[in-house]
């Protein structure tokens, strides 16, 4: 149950000092009124002015009763209502921090996701330029073999004529 459930909230009831002070009053109004003379006719007595305060006095207090009686049971409902109001709370507040949670827990799962498709998306580059980059060694290499193979055919074609240019020199130098 919860604490305000137990609250004794606006009661108005009656103290026992004011009960009791009415009853006396009551009871001295009714010794110190004069008594009605007895009639013959067996008929009862007329009233009189204490039997009708009293009459009145336990009117009033049958009415006091009920509003009082009223009174604590709206008193009553509107605890239940108070209590019925502060689990709704917190029972909205609950759901409220279990949605959280759980949009949380989906936010990081976004996250995780994505950071999975960066780093397949940063592989799949470095994949495609370390390929790029290894043709493109392989035409230099290519390049480089090329340009090494006509530098030494030219190196040899010069090394022949010089050979040869030489070979024609002794022949004149010998023959002359």
């Amino acid at each position: 149950m919860h604490a305000c459930c137990s609250r004794g909230h606006g009661r108005n009831d009656a103290s026992p000092a004011a009960l009791t002070r009415a009853r006396a009053l009551r009871d001295g109004n009714a010794r110190l009124s004069p008594s009605a003379p007895a009639r013959c006719d067996g008929a009862p007595p007329a009233p009189t002015a204490a039997s009708e305060l009293e009459g009145k006095v336990t009117h009033l207090m049958e009415l006091l009763k009920a509003h009082q009686s009223r009174d604590a049971e709206a008193s009553r409902l509107q605890q239940a209502l108070q209590c019925q109001e502060e689990a709704d709370a917190a029972k909205l507040v609950e759901l409220m921090r279990r949605q959280e949670a759980a949009s949380a827990a989906a936010v990081e799962e976004a996250k995780a996701a994505i950071e999975a498709q960066l780093v397949e998306r940063f592989r799949e580059e470095q994949a495609a330029a370390a390929e790029a980059h290894s043709a493109q060694l392989q035409q230099l290499s290519a390049e480089h073999s090329t340009q090494l193979q006509q530098a030494a055919a030219l190196l040899e074609a010069q090394a022949r004529e010089k050979f040869e240019t030489a070979v024609a020199h002794e022949r004149v130098i010998g023959a002359g």
